[in-house]
Parts: structure tokens; sequence; C-alpha cells
């Protein structure tokens, strides 16, 4: 997640074409690998909780899947942040981005010391 909001921001700097190109493939790479890893984190973090509410509660994680980036959501606000006034920059959608995964990056770091499970004292 914290290469792809590095790799947004950089985008909203770099307007060289091939250049976006490679930081937008390496930022989808870190996107798709934080999805599988948010989905295993929950269904870990979710074991005590009974089949039912698991199930819910996973399924509205895969349905936000965290940040909404490539969730269901996106489909829904994505055409309103890239709209064709803003080409070929796009500004307000890197924007937006940028700060979705900051917000997700915040979350998995308050998250891990948050639901960090105290060691045993031997």
């Amino acid at each position: 997640m914290g290469v792809a909001c590095l790799c947004s921001i950089i985008t909203c700097a770099v307007y060289d074409f091939k250049a976006r190109y490679a930081l937008l493939v390496i930022m989808a790479s870190g996107l798709w690998a934080s999805n599988g890893l948010s989905l295993a984190y929950a269904s870990s973090t979710f074991t005590t909780m009974t089949a039912e509410v698991r199930g819910i509660s996973l399924a509205f994680v895969n349905a936000m899947l965290i940040r909404g980036l490539q969730g269901n959501l996106a489909q829904i606000y994505g055409s309103y942040l890239f709209p064709s006034k803003d080409s070929p920059k796009y500004l307000m959608g890197f924007g937006v981005i940028s700060g979705l995964c900051f917000t997700g990056v915040l979350s998995y770091l308050a998250l891990f010391v948050l639901l960090k499970r105290p060691t045993a004292r031997r």
C-alpha cells in the first residue's frame, strides 16, 4: 500500500507518458497485493466471531476493500474522479488515490498496533 501511495504521488508530479505508465503498473501491483493481504488479515482477525458475523464482516471488507480503490465502489466514483477536462494530468483523481492509499497505510498501522495480541510471559 505504501508503494502504491508513493507511485500515485509521483504520478501527480511526472508528466512523461512512459514514466507514468510504468508508475501506474507498479501502483496497481501494490494495490492488488494489498487486497489479498487485507482479506487474509481480516479473516485471521475475525476467527473469534460467529460464522454468520464473520461471513458478513468478510463480505463487507471485500466490498469496501479498505479504501474502496479496487473494491466495488470504484466503479461508482471512478468516472467522476477522472473527468476528460482534467486530461492528461488527472491531478484530482491521482490526488484522491494518493490520499486513500495514505489512509490505508495509516489504517494498517493502527490495526497492527491496536490488535496486536499480548505475548504470554514465562
